[in-house]
Parts: structure tokens; sequence; C-alpha cells
């Protein structure tokens, strides 16, 4: 079934159109890349999805559940979740703070220590820092706290931008490695990235934007080696 599926989508943004017509479906368990150059409409269309932006037209389903009018704060309960770009972690609370506070709708206090004790696994540094004040980390140390976070909050479907943006090619490899490790778990995941060789690479299937528009689709294995995706995005 599909998670989500997006359909003759516009959205009007700073006054230009910055997103036309999209067409887009997620299935359950899939892990789907949209690639785009800056300014192609990409973040535009997560913060429609989660209710940051509305869109002039069209149709947004999440779960078969018409979602354009639902309120902000109530994505996260119904596991729809996004690691923004720019992480937008809470740099005046400690690393544990932050993980705790993507837990802040359950009740399950044993699993909610179980589940940092597993995000500690998975990102050893933030057990080391586990008492430090978050804004005081690193970039990537921020985006493992980032994405600590949204594990906290049990996503269906985890909304990922530009995750590697702005970090070392050691730790884009790492989060990039933590991706693929909790889509194996059964997250559905939808990734922006425009590190589009590395993302195709770890995907089911792939989007590719142009100002605006969905401009091509398929198997994420055969964009990564279309002779156009080659030129525009992957240095070929």
């Amino acid at each position: 079934m599909s998670l989500l599926k997006i359909e003759n989508l516009n959205v009007n943004y700073g006054g230009i159109q910055a997103v036309s017509d999209l067409n887009m479906h997620i299935e359950q368990g899939e892990l789907v890349t949209l690639i785009g150059a800056n300014g192609a409409g990409k973040t535009t269309t997560l913060k429609t999805i989660t209710g940051l932006v509305k869109p002039k037209s069209g149709t947004l389903l999440y779960q078969d559940q018409d979602i354009r009018k639902t309120e902000v704060h109530k994505f996260v309960s119904q596991g729809l979740v996004m690691v923004p770009e720019g992480r937008g972690i809470f740099p005046k609370l400690t690393v544990v703070e932050n993980l705790d506070m993507g837990a802040f709708y359950r009740k399950d206090k044993a699993q909610i220590q179980a589940d940092i004790e597993y995000v500690m696994t998975l990102f050893p540094r933030l057990k080391e820092r586990a008492k430090q004040l978050a804004g005081t980390l690193s970039g990537g140390e921020q985006q493992m706290v980032a994405m600590g976070r949204a594990i906290l909050s049990k996503p269906k479907l985890l909304l990922l931008d530009e995750p590697s943006m702005g970090l070392a090619p050691i730790i884009v490899q790492q989060i990039f490695d933590i991706i693929q490790t909790v889509h194996k778990e059964g997250v559905t995941i939808l990734l922006v990235e425009q590190n589009a060789k590395l993302a195709l690479q770890i995907s089911n299937r792939g989007y590719v934007m142009e100002s605006g528009k969905i401009t091509m689709a398929d198997k994420a294995d055969v964009l990564l080696n279309d002779p156009r995706i080659l030129s525009a995005y992957l240095g070929g």
C-alpha cells in the first residue's frame, strides 16, 4: 500500500510557484530518494508534506488520509517525522535531553529508555557525549542527534532533508550507513539529498526534480546509470 501518495501538487512559496503538478508515491518499506539542484523545490515538497507550507492545490494522502489540513504538531504522533535541513536540534539541551524530546508523545517509559540505549549503539559518539550540550557538538555529531531524536519518535515515514550537507566525507558515510540500518529495521524513508550517487546507491527508487517539476522517476539503479543523471548530478 502507498504510505504516501501525492497527486497534482502545486505550491507557491515566496511569491513563486515552487512546486508544479507534482506526482509521487512511497510504498510501505521503501527507501526513496528525491534529487535535484539547489532551488528545485525539494525542501518545499518536504515542508508541504509535513504541513509547514500549505499547498495551493492537489492531493496529499498519508496512510490513505487527506493530511492537507492536519495541524503540524499532530504529524509526529501519526508517525510522520522530518529531520530538517540544518538539523534543528535544541542547542541548550544535552544530547540525552534532545533524544528525550523525540519521545515527547510516547508514554512507554521503559521502552523509551531502551530506545535511547539503541540510539547510543547506533551512534557511539553520542554515548560519549550524552551529557554534553548539543550546541557544543560538531556538525556531524549534531546530525547524529537530529537523526537519533527522530528515531525516538518511532517514525513510520521518515523524511530526511540533506542529511550530509556540510559534513566531512567520513561522517557522511557513517550517516548513510545509519540510514540503511534504520531502513532495514522497517522504517520507510524519503531522502532529499544533494549527494545523488550515495543517495541512489542505497535507495529502491528515485525521483529527479527540476524547477518544481518531477522530470524523471525510476528504479534507483536505472537512474544511477542514466547518462542524463550522470552528467547533471554524478560528475559524469
